[in-house]
């Protein structure tokens, strides 16, 4: 009996050690977790409602074990409301990096102005109740702006002239092109033989349609 348990003793002291020098059991008993966001491009420009207002980054899991990583996508009108997107989990295998799209998308009545951009990684999925600390995290102030558009509809008879807005040149009418709510100027062509019409200023309003149309008088000759 005696000599069973020195046996028994003497195998597991020497399992044991064996299990220490192995570095693939240090490695999971001593697996860190840890993100390192190395780029981030946040979108610019102007959105209307319906588009995708969307940022990429670039993140690398700096740790030494895989892992499942969350990335919070949010922007901040200039009130200071968050609107966040879903959180979108993201697996990398140990000191890989990979380039994640985030998205948002302008809603149908938006509150218009400029926009930051925040990313955040965390190391599990957040929850409402839940706090911890991000692993990661950039923010972009001003980033993109939201804009409502309206439609702008112009021509001119008897004939058709050259039509600018805004000192853009948008070819001979008729002209349909949506436009940021506000003020427009609209500049006409000159045509051989007619009196060219006078610039006008127009209020482009939201979700409707503003139409122009303009005569060209003809000029008359006399002996």
């Amino acid at each position: 009996m005696g000599r069973r348990l020195t046996f028994r003793f003497h195998v597991a002291c020497i399992l044991f050690v064996a299990l220490s020098a192995s570095p693939m059991v240090n490695l999971v008993l001593a697996g860190s977790v840890s993100a390192s966001i190395l780029s981030f491009s946040p979108a610019t420009g102007n959105f209307s409602a319906g588009q995708n207002v969307i940022s990429r980054l670039t993140l690398k899991n700096t740790g030494d074990i895989a892992w499942t990583f969350w990335i919070g996508y949010s922007v901040i009108d200039h009130n200071g409301k968050s609107n966040d997107a879903a959180f979108t989990p993201f697996t990398l295998n140990p000191q890989v990096s990979a380039s994640i799209s985030e998205l948002w998308r302008v809603p149908s009545n938006p509150v218009t102005g400029f926009y930051t951009i925040v990313v955040t990684v965390w190391k599990n999925q957040p929850q409402s109740t839940q706090k911890q600390k991000p692993l990661d995290s950039r923010t972009n102030v001003n980033s993109f702006q939201v804009i409502q558009l309206g439609t702008l509809f112009v021509d001119s008879k008897p004939v058709k002239g050259s039509i600018s807005v805004d000192g853009s040149y948008w070819g001979t009418g008729p002209q349909f092109r949506s436009l940021e709510v506000g003020p427009h100027t609209i500049t006409f062509g000159l045509i051989k033989g007619y009196k060219t019409p006078s610039s006008l200023i127009v209020r482009v309003s939201a979700g409707q349609t503003t139409t122009v149309i303009v005569i060209y008088v003809k000029r008359w000759l006399y002996p």
